[in-house]
């Protein structure tokens, strides 16, 4: 651990893990009672899987080629609002793996190497992110405030715009 905010976990390969579907087919359960009570420990949390496999194809002399691949699922934040979803994070890595054994590239799927589960604790800002000007910057008059300066830009916008159509309006009078 990071300085007790990233944890990895990493979870025991059995030789029924042949896919990720069978993985989560017989680790599913461990996975979500890792991160509930991960969860319950550090209030909001973020989870990715991590995964080491190797692939494997026969090429025309029937000599066996391997591929290590490194796979990793998108962050998932969860709190107690949000649960994880290890449906979702199985659905991504069936894609990555696909990812490879299409387009031709005659690559399977082999083994299964390493599946970890990386937690890290999340604190997300709440309320607004409002902070005072120090009053040492304050006083200078140097800070624009980019709210009011954005107003006054559209003001000047709106003074050239209709400054210019009167005296283009005044210069056909005459």
């Amino acid at each position: 651990a990071l300085n007790d905010v990233i944890t990895e976990i990493p979870l025991r390969i059995i030789p029924d893990d042949t896919d990720y579907v069978s993985f989560v087919a017989n680790h599913g359960e461990e996975i979500i009672n890792i991160v509930e009570q991960q969860q319950r420990e550090l209030r909001s949390i973020r989870v990715q899987i991590r995964t080491d496999s190797d692939f494997v194809r026969f090429n025309a002399d029937g000599d066996v080629i391997t591929a290590p691949a490194y796979f990793t699922t998108p962050i998932q934040d969860v709190d107690d609002a949000n649960p994880f979803d290890l449906d979702e994070a199985l659905t991504h890595l069936e894609g990555l793996v696909d990812g490879w054994t299409d387009k031709g590239s005659g690559f399977m799927l082999c083994d299964i190497l390493k599946f970890i589960l990386v937690i890290s604790v999340y604190r997300p800002l709440h309320g607004s992110s409002y902070l005072p000007t120090p009053p040492a910057l304050a006083g200078k008059h140097a800070i624009i405030n980019v709210k009011k300066y954005r107003q006054l830009v559209l003001l000047l916008q709106y003074y050239c715009t209709t400054l210019s159509f009167w005296e283009k309006t005044s210069k056909s009078c005459d």
